[in-house]
């Protein structure tokens, strides 16, 4: 939230010290008498912000009378908190009412939406006024659908601090309403990182006020804090659970501006939301958040389509992560490709494997729709795993989404593509099931894909630090290490990683790695019946987020038929479109090359430089099946050395090297390669 909206605990307790106890402005001359109104729209089910309206309408010219035209308009004072000051007339008493609306420019369409929900013990606030200047007491602006005591508060009488939490989730595509929920952990008071402090999800305004915005997205609840006697600083963060899991949170809010970082249990470096608790603070609201701060986008777009979306789920089938019986579903509109988050249930097509679901929705012929697949089983919904590889825009949220361009007002979108990089590929899911027994599972990964790929020339970027990795034989040396729920949570990439010694990934015949050397790397890692089928995880060379996109994980489940199992994964497979060096389905270097299957090369081989003749530069490339300290020097016709182009240790695999003969005369020269025992020497032309 921008900080103009924000308003500190320190402010907001001078507030409301005062809203009990401030004596009345100066006094009234003549008949009349200074009103001073205070309210709250924290019970507001909409958006309302410092400018947004609100307005007392009552029986009086003043106020009205009942209409828009009243001038009583409160002014924001920060947070939920509103005041106004009015002339009335001594002694008289009306009944009157609170009016929101989060739009500050009342229209005629809009001009009634706003009003309080019936009131006890009559339908209005009533107003009796004496002889002197008045403050009335602070006011919660009743929007509840059920009858509420006129002066409504969500707060119950205690020895505690009583602070009102509230967090808008619309901004969150991926939030599913019906089987998550949504709760607070922090450090103080009732809240702790250990444990969820569920909140409850609000209803829509009770008298039509805002029935055009959603006003279940809020998501509010009162947490209690000890009365403190110095300041203290009260760290938290919004989570979000599955129903059917109240203990672990499928969600933490990422990249909250304000806090210290690594306030979370495990670190993370992404910082807590904060407050902060003084000896004088009274029961009181915090100001409303958008999840993760990530506020709706806006559409544009009034073409009515019909789609049928068509998914192939032998996949997901096969790899048990889909039963037939299961509830699949479509979601569409995510990035304001729509008007809304529509959800549709799919049917399955007779006996086939092919699930279909046709919907009606408003967006914009030419764009894309942006959607997902979600499966619900057990009271919760699972989002399928899916990465869009083509994806270069700046939201990496949508990243995760699938996309269909709307050519035209009628079209079906198959999505039943074998290919591993196809934006229209088969859906998969994981499986949510517990293990039935402990199982002992290796997980390895090859790493080659990311050797052939720096030797290439591309570097691998660290994406949430600096660990890039620029050279083939870095990867020996920086090592592989495993991150993720496989293995036991996510760890803070970078240093921590790589000196985390539990998630390190072994290349010595050791601790279950079979063959030494041979850029294969492995981990063993025992799970028992409290995790589930379905793992997910990461690798990063030297400990860095360098392997793939945000949101770009691996997937697999375990089988529990036996208590040992096997994963074999290729470093860089969630990514293929840019790891185009390596074969992900051969598993060996794209292009002409002495290899094995595995993709190994046999022999060391000193290839023909190209071109040649040549003139300035040329390229000299070789293999090596083994690791090896290796010089490559360059020798004219007389045998004196005129260059020294490689000499160092290298790994296995393809090797690329340049030379530049700019400060050499025409003429004859030799390149001579020494690997090892391996020796072998070609001849080149230089021609200038």
């Amino acid at each position: 939230m921008k900080k103009r909206y924000a308003m500190t605990i320190m402010a907001l307790g001078l507030l409301l010290v005062g809203l009990f106890a401030l004596p009345g402005i100066a006094v009234a001359q003549g008949d009349s008498v200074n009103v001073t109104f205070w309210a709250n729209t924290s019970t507001v089910p909409d958006t309302m912000r410092n400018f947004s309206f609100v307005q007392i309408r009552g029986d009086r010219p003043f106020l009205g009378p009942w209409g828009p035209g009243s001038k009583a308009i409160l002014t924001s004072v920060g947070g939920d908190y509103w005041k106004g000051i009015f002339k009335f007339k001594k002694g008289e008493s009306f009944p009157y009412k609170l009016f929101t609306n989060h739009n500050p420019s009342l229209t005629s369409e809009i001009e009634h939406n706003g009003w309080e929900q019936d009131l006890l013990p009559v339908n209005d606030r009533q107003l009796t006024l004496g002889q002197q200047d008045t403050t009335l007491p602070l006011q919660f602006v009743n929007g509840s659908p059920d009858k509420q005591n006129q002066y409504w508060r969500p707060f119950r009488e205690s020895d505690s601090v009583d602070v009102l939490f509230r967090v808008n989730t619309q901004g969150n595509e991926g939030f599913q309403k019906g089987t998550q929920l949504l709760g607070v952990r922090g450090s103080k008071g009732q809240l702790d990182w250990g444990n969820t402090f569920f909140l409850m999800q609000e209803t829509q305004h009770g008298n039509g006020g805002s029935r055009a915005y959603d006003g279940t997205n809020f998501w509010s609840g009162v947490v209690r804090f000890p009365k403190v006697v110095a300041n203290e600083i009260v760290y938290y963060k919004f989570v979000i659970h599955n129903a059917n899991d109240l203990a672990n949170p499928v969600a933490w809010e990422d990249g909250i501006p304000h806090g210290p970082p690594d306030v979370e249990p495990g670190g993370g470096g992404n910082p807590a939301r904060i407050f902060t608790l003084r000896a004088n603070t009274p029961d009181t609201t915090l100001y409303w958040k958008f999840w993760a701060n990530y506020a709706p986008r806006g559409f544009v777009g009034q073409d009515t389509v019909t789609i049928t979306f068509r998914a192939d789920m032998s996949q997901a089938l096969s790899e048990r992560g889909f039963s037939i019986g299961d509830t699949l579903n479509v979601q569409t509109g995510y990035g304001a490709s729509a008007n809304e988050i529509r959800t549709k249930q799919m049917t399955r097509v007779g006996l086939t494997t092919i699930y279909s679901a046709t919907d009606v929705l408003i967006s914009k012929v030419g764009i894309p729709l942006n959607y997902q697949y979600y499966l619900t089983k057990g009271g919760a919904s699972f989002r399928e795993e899916f990465y869009d590889f083509t994806y270069r825009g700046t939201d990496v949220r949508l990243a995760e989404r699938r996309r269909g361009l709307l050519t035209s007002k009628t079209l079906t979108v198959n999505d039943t593509a074998s290919s591993v990089t196809d934006v229209h590929r088969k859906p998969r899911f994981g499986n949510t099931r517990r293990l039935t027994q402990p199982v002992t599972v290796q997980f390895t990964v090859d790493a080659r894909p990311a050797i052939y790929q720096i030797l290439r020339g591309d570097s691998l970027r660290d994406i949430q630090g600096t660990t890039h990795v620029k050279r083939a034989d870095s990867v020996r040396s920086m090592g592989v290490h495993m991150n993720g729920p496989a293995t036991g949570g996510w760890q803070t990439w970078g240093p921590t990683l790589r000196n985390d010694l539990t998630r390190k990934m072994y290349d010595d015949a050791t601790h279950g790695d079979e063959v030494r050397g041979d850029s294969i790397y492995t981990i063993v890692i025992t799970f028992t019946t409290n995790d589930i089928v379905g793992q997910e995880f990461k690798f990063g060379i030297g400990g860095g987020d360098n392997e793939g996109g945000f949101g770009n994980n691996h997937i697999e489940n375990v089988s529990d038929i036996s208590p040992s199992f096997s994963i074999a994964s290729q470093f860089g497979s969630i990514d293929p479109l840019f790891y185009n060096a390596w074969d992900f389905e051969r598993k060996r270097p794209r292009g002409p090359t002495a290899v094995d299957e595995s993709g190994i090369p046999l022999v060391f081989k000193l290839s023909q430089n190209y071109p040649n003749p040549f003139n300035p530069g040329t390229t000299i490339e070789y293999t090596l099946p083994l690791d090896a300290v290796v010089t490559l020097k360059v020798f004219n016709i007389l045998g004196q050395e005129v260059a020294a182009v490689v000499n160092e240790k290298q790994i296995s695999g393809r090797h690329v090297a340049k030379f530049d003969a700019s400060k050499l005369g025409s003429g004859v020269y030799f390149y001579k390669i020494t690997a090892g025992k391996f020796v072998e020497t070609k001849k080149m032309m230089l021609l200038k």
